[in-house]
């Protein structure tokens, strides 16, 4: 029996993207990147000798420092050294210290925490001053070198943020970003550093309108039932290879191996940046951004290439775990922290749907649907695939009769007599015939209005 314990960042996804700008968010993942990087850790505690230890069982998870104990008495005096340093890279993270014990890394975490605490953000003083202009949590810096190009002022994080950028020369680049260039074997390669150029890699040939050079879309996945898969693994394996500690691995492969899938379903080969930039990626969290018209192309292939990944690598066809994914539709200039709100709202519906029993997708348009939850109905990745060349044939339709029969539904209902009329007078009768019953023609005409128009699609 093994003690072990996780000191990671709280909601990660969220801190990440507290700031209005993707260099500060870049600037972050760096930082997170840097502060739990295994190395460095060990350098930290280094004074622990053989006591405590950085262990790999489970694979590296950007933001989670694990460790294992091999002294109880130095447990704590270990987790105040890792807290410690973290924190002075990033004063504003709530860390969380879960302990597990078992065979290995990954039965302990199938268990589940027996001790779990949590480091909360220091509060700020009183009285409070002008708060951070990025991060809109800490105090501003006073000093003018802390106000931005565009005259914004930043807390001392935020300041570390944007030293850690590494906009300029590609030095310090995150994680997430140097991970994915060398899976996809394209080191040339860019990944943005700016939305806006990301957002108009559409703006030939795919998308004949101006949304198509100003959106873009953000996709947060998260996996369904990981416990009960490994749980079930450890059920069937053979008696002498229960101490393997691969599961946690192996999920944190599948999902690197989803993405990689993903990226290269979307990824034009005469383009030299990357239409993705990866937020976070690890263990079956999945935080990108995307062009607008890429997004449904990327989502179906994440999802499905999620599952046949873990298949492969668990050598079990059932109690596999699937990811669902949420995903919104956003003007570049939309700052990320309002976007990732809403995908965590449109991903939790997802999982809803399907009882977490399933791949799912939901989805929002902020645009269209304004910037509060919409209680739109969530959808399988069966669905998708089921309807997705009759997607494609609506999407076909030219621009104009796209808005007469978005007009029409509006004005009716999706299943009213005025619409199949219209559409019988146009010659889209047999086009919107396919969407009836559960998958909505209003959804439908949603979806198609992001749509990658090339002979691939």
């Amino acid at each position: 029996m093994s003690d072990y314990m996780d000191i990671g960042v709280v909601r990660i996804q969220s801190w990440l993207t507290r700031t209005p700008k993707l260099r500060g968010r870049r600037g972050g993942s760096t930082l997170i990147t840097q502060a739990t990087d295994h190395d460095a850790i060990r350098e930290v505690l280094s004074g622990f000798g053989e006591t405590v230890e950085v262990h790999s069982e489970g694979g590296r998870i950007d933001g989670v420092v694990p460790l294992k104990l091999h002294d109880e008495a130095q447990a704590a005096a270990a987790e105040k050294a890792v807290v410690r340093h973290i924190r002075s890279r990033m004063p504003g993270v709530s860390l969380s210290v879960k302990r597990y014990s078992g065979d290995t890394y990954a039965v302990a975490r199938s268990v589940g925490a027996r001790q779990e605490h949590e480091w909360p953000a220091p509060a700020v003083d009183w009285p409070a001053g002008l708060p951070c202009q990025w991060c809109r949590t800490l105090p501003a810096d006073p000093a003018p070198g802390a106000r931005d190009e565009d005259g914004l002022r930043r807390c001392a994080e935020c300041l570390a943020r944007d030293a850690a950028a590494g906009r300029a020369d590609g030095r310090d680049v995150p994680f997430a970003e140097s991970e994915l260039l060398h899976r996809l074997g394209i080191a040339e390669a860019k990944v943005p550093d700016e939305f806006k150029p990301m957002a108009e890699l559409d703006r030939k040939g795919n998308r004949p309108d101006a949304d198509g050079q100003t959106h873009l879309a953000l996709v947060y996945a998260d996996g369904n039932a990981i416990g009960k898969f490994i749980t079930s693994a450890l059920r069937h394996a053979p008696r002498k290879k229960r101490r393997s500690p691969d599961f946690a691995a192996a999920i944190d492969g599948s999902t690197w191996q989803a993405l990689v899938t993903a990226v290269e379903q979307i990824r034009q080969e005469d383009q030299e940046l990357l239409p993705v930039v990866p937020h976070f990626v690890g263990g079956d969290d999945v935080l990108v951004s995307v062009p607008a018209c890429r997004a449904w192309r990327f989502t179906r292939a994440l999802l499905g290439a999620f599952d046949e990944a873990i298949k492969e690598a668990s050598g079990l066809h059932t109690d596999l775990p699937s990811l669902s994914a949420g995903v919104v539709f956003h003007h570049y200039t939309v700052p990320l922290y309002e976007v990732n709100e809403l995908a965590k709202t449109a991903l939790r519906r997802a999982k809803v749907h399907t009882s977490g029993e399933a791949a799912s997708l939901a989805w929002h348009d902020t645009t269209h649907d304004g910037h509060d939850p919409v209680a739109r109905s969530a959808l399988t990745l069966a669905d998708l695939e089921q309807k997705w060349d009759a997607l494609h044939r609506l999407a076909k339709l030219p621009r104009s009769a796209h808005a007469r029969l978005e007009a029409v539904t509006r004005a009716y209902g999706s299943r009213s007599s005025e619409l199949l009329t219209h559409a019988i007078r146009v010659g889209s009768d047999q086009v919107i015939r396919q969407f009836q019953g559960s998958f909505d023609l209003a959804d439908a005409l949603g979806m198609a209005r992001w749509w990658w128009h090339d002979d691939q699609a």
